[in-house]
């Protein structure tokens, strides 16, 4: 997909697409073209700082600092079994950090995945994770984890997707399947097959947005928003500086204003899991660690969380469009 025909310029008029907005948006105020900072401020400017470098990295060097799934995904069943590590995979994303997705099903990976002919708690996939708190940065505004139910089929979305668990609790989520089948042009929806095409770089419509942003971003300020998706080869905006940081700012607040001129359809294909959540706090055993400290005295590890998904129900609720006339 060629966004230089699918991103025009910024329109004064229409409804636009619901834009994404970056976690640097909070670093600075910019307001009718006097830039306010706060970077004066020393706890500010290391955040600042810290951010920057995080960017920075590579993806090998990011992956070696943050949680290893070995530590950090202490259990993980399926229908009472442990789950295999042939369904166990890690990625990075470059906001999150090191993720683990289960279940996910490769293109170029003869695998069958993991099904269930059960309902009820217990009967599907448990989790237990070890959130490792000690380590987080004392920048982190919050304490838990990103979980997303997705499609086997679709590449888990942490920025726009999923619910953040916090440790202490045991978290159950009943989940039930919906299907929405859409129409492509010239029906209303206009809908895009963003898997057609294997080595498509647009896999959602929602990368699909953040890249429109980010062509508006190179035409007006020369540089791309780090903390979006964005090429290796992109010139990236530097974060410490504050006329960079206030020209995205911009640039996005005027895509908002004046309706986005992203060309983003729908899938033509989704699925959604209708989850609903409630939780109960663990038992304090449940949550001890044995420390060798040199009191020997056993710890509370505050980190520990235990996740239950299972399937309410198999009933599936399928939505198709079809035309009136062929």
């Amino acid at each position: 997909m060629n966004f230089n025909d699918e991103c025009n310029p910024l329109k004064t008029e229409g409804i636009g697409l619901p834009l994404l907005f970056s976690e640097r948006r909070s670093l600075y105020r910019c307001e009718n073209e006097r830039i306010e900072s706060n970077s004066k401020n020393k706890s500010h400017y290391s955040t600042l700082e810290a951010l920057k470098e995080w960017y920075e990295k590579d993806e090998v060097d990011r992956f070696l600092i943050g949680h290893m799934s070995s530590e950090f995904l202490v259990e993980c069943s399926f229908e009472g079994k442990i789950c295999p590590q042939k369904y166990i995979h890690v990625f990075i994303n470059f906001r999150y950090g090191n993720c683990i997705t289960i279940n996910k099903r490769y293109q170029d990976k003869e695998q069958e995945i993991l099904r269930t002919s059960n309902t009820g708690v217990g009967s599907g996939l448990i989790l237990k994770l070890n959130l490792e708190t000690e380590y987080y940065l004392p920048s982190t505004h919050t304490v838990g984890a990103k979980v997303i139910i997705h499609d086997p089929s679709e590449d888990p979305n942490p920025e726009e997707e999923g619910y953040i668990l916090t440790p202490g609790y045991e978290n159950l989520i009943s989940v039930r399947q919906t299907i929405v089948q859409r129409l492509p042009a010239p029906y209303k929806d206009q809908c895009t097959d963003y898997r057609a095409e294997e080595t498509a770089s647009i896999k959602n419509k929602n990368e699909c947005i953040r890249a429109c942003i980010q062509e508006h971003n190179f035409a007006q300020c020369g540089c791309v928003d780090q903390t979006l998706t964005a090429k290796q080869e992109s010139k990236f905006c530097d974060l410490a500086n504050e006329s960079e940081n206030c020209c995205l700012n911009y640039v996005l607040d005027s895509m908002s204003r004046n309706a986005s001129s992203c060309r983003c359809h729908l899938p033509c294909r989704s699925v959604n899991y209708n989850e609903k959540l409630s939780r109960s706090p663990l038992r304090l055993r449940k949550m001890i660690t044995i420390h060798h400290t040199a009191d020997k005295k056993c710890k509370p590890n505050q980190g520990n969380l235990s996740i239950n998904i299972f399937y309410s129900s198999l009933d599936r609720h399928v939505y198709s469009q079809n035309p009136k006339w062929d």
